[in-house]
This record gives structure tokens, sequence and C-alpha cells, in this order.
């Protein structure tokens, strides 16, 4: 005869409450280093501090004309400054020139300043002709020093915060932890999170389906749920409504994962397995019922879930998050953020 003592003496807990008791139980997870490509979205374990300033050199910030600037301090349109040109620098290259009084060096934006310029000019703002075979440039606006270069770590200096311990790892900041060289990241370990499906009636999203089977779609939302939220999804499959079996596997579960999700099994009907499972399937009493997460979900279409084998209820590891584990054991029912029903 099923033992139904217990499954209907159930109170309800607010979500506050229930939020506050998940809480007791979070702890953090272990560190580990991934490659930069490997770790969009991820967050830092730890304080990560620049190893090198940015720029290195003294970086032009346009394409024009290194100079001194003393040789166009009053410069005009009617009265231009006349250099002479002495060489080029692509972006990448250093010139073995040095700009001198009356000489000027073509560069480009990015490239490196060279010695003795104090200033780089637009090419706009200038003008460029042939006398006797030598390159020659008019500049007709006044020259202010330091225009247009960045110098050494004026960007970001040598010990500088990044970013700290817990950032979300986006696009930009990938792109900054590049560009200082900073190719492998501590940050903090994904949790693997177990995803079990409770219920006689599931069937495989691939089967025909028979008489009284529904498809088992709750493993493959709960998994594109983790994954969503940057965790890694373990699949156990699907238990039919027995205690054994699903005892058997909880058990192989939580000595493998963070935290079990089990779909199924947490209401009060006669084969709602996870309810006899925290009365008298538990063991030794290593995993503890906080409350019962018994809610229904809203699918895209706007309707509920339908069975009990589409309700939700979660188990973590005991050291673990989140709504069971060890801490004292609540009976009773709490509704869930984005649960309905």
């Amino acid at each position: 005869m099923i033992n139904r003592s217990g499954r209907f003496a159930r109170r309800a807990v607010k979500v506050d409450q229930a939020q506050h008791m998940i809480m007791q139980h979070v702890q953090r997870l272990g560190s580990e280093y991934v490659p930069l490509e490997s770790c969009l979205l991820r967050r830092t374990s730890e304080a990560l501090y620049a190893k090198e300033c940015m720029p290195h050199f003294r970086r032009s910030g346009l394409d024009g004309y290194a100079v001194m600037n003393a040789d166009a301090a009053s410069a005009a349109p009617q009265q231009p400054a006349r250099l002479r040109v002495i060489d080029e620098v692509p972006a990448g290259s250093v010139s073995d020139k040095q700009v001198e009084s009356g000489t000027a060096i073509r560069v480009m934006t990015g490239s490196a300043v060279p010695e003795g310029a104090t200033a780089v000019v637009m090419f706009e703002q200038t003008e460029e002709f042939q006398e006797d075979g030598q390159v020659f440039i008019h500049i007709k606006h006044n020259v202010s020093f330091g225009q247009n270069i960045a110098n050494i770590g004026d960007e970001v200096a040598i010990g500088q915060l990044l970013m700290g311990a817990g950032t979300r790892i986006g696009p930009g900041q990938i792109a900054l932890l590049a560009s200082l060289g900073h190719d492998k990241v501590p940050v903090i370990r994904r949790p693997r999170v177990g995803v079990l499906t409770t219920g006689s009636e599931l069937s495989d999203v691939g089967q025909p389906l028979l008489p009284g089977k529904i498809r088992n779609s709750n493993a493959y939302m709960l998994a594109a749920q983790i994954g969503q939220y940057g965790g890694l999804a373990v699949h156990y499959g699907t238990a039919p409504d027995r205690i054994d079996q699903v005892a058997r596997i909880i058990r192989e579960a939580v000595q493998e994962c963070d935290m079990l999700l089990v779909s199924g099994g947490v209401s009060v009907g006669d084969y709602d397995v996870m309810a006899e499972f925290f009365t008298v399937g538990s063991g030794s009493g290593e995993l503890e019922l906080l409350f019962n997460a018994n809610c229904q979900i809203r699918i895209p279409s706007g309707s509920k879930g339908v069975s009990a084998g589409q309700q939700v209820g979660v188990i973590p590891l005991p050291y673990e998050t989140t709504i069971y584990g060890k801490g004292g054991a609540i009976d009773g029912t709490a509704r869930l953020p984005g649960c309905t029903g």
C-alpha cells in the first residue's frame, strides 16, 4: 500500500524567505585558468591588473607628419612653416631617423612617433610639394606641444586595475585583456549541473507518441537554461516513477555534480517519487528538504504545464547551492520567481 503520510502536510513559503534559505547554502566555486578566447560571459575569480603599459611606445593618433612643434608654433596661412620630409613610418615600423629642426617624418595612425618629434600634424592641415627632388610640406596652422601624440602609459599604466573579481567578461573586456597580453584568464569554475527527469509517461523527443505518453521537453529546457546562465549541463536521462531507481541516480549525481535539477515527482500524487524520497528514501540524512518547490511552468504558447511530470524540483549537493542542502529542513511549498500556477 502506498504511504501517503506527510504528503499533504505542507505550508507556503514566501519567495523572499525561500531565496534567503537558498542563499544560506550558496558557496563560491573554485577558480580555473581558461584561454582568452574561451572566457566570454565568464566571471573573473580575482582582480586583474595590467602587467604592461599601453601604449608602450609614443604613438601617433592620426595620419600626418611628426614635427618639432617649435618649428610651427607661429605658423599661419599667410606665413606657413616650411619643413623637409626625411622619412615615412608605416604602422608597425620604427624610423631610424630623428626629427630635427626644419624636418618632418610622415607617420600613420598608430605608428611610432620618431625621436625628436614633439607633435603630429594631420595631413589635412599640411600642403605637400617637391623642390629639386626633395619632398617638403607647408604647415599653415600653429602646432602645440604633444599634439596628437599618445605617450607611454597614457591609456593604461603598469599595475593599473583592469577589472575586479567577479567581473562578467564581455567583448570589450576580452579586447582589453588581449591588448595587454592576458592569454590565460582566471575565472570562476562553471558549475556542473545534473539534469534528471522522472516520469513513466515520458518519451524521448525522437520517439513516436504512444497513448498516455508525452515528450520529454523539460530536459532540453533545463539544459538550455543551465547553459544560458553559464553552467555545464550533465544529463542523467529519464527515470520511471520508481523510488529505487530515482534514489540510485540521485545518489550518483550528487557525487559528480555541483547541483542536480530534478523534473517531476514533486507533487502529492501516488507516484510522485520525490515526495517519497525525502520522507523515506534519502538514506542517512545527508540530503535534507528545505522546502518543496512545486510549481508549473508557463510555456511559450501561453498554456500551463499540464502534468505532474512537467513540474520542476531542485536538488543540489549538500555543500552547494540551493533549494535542498544541509541546514534545517522546512516542510512547505514555495512559488519561485518565473513560475506560475
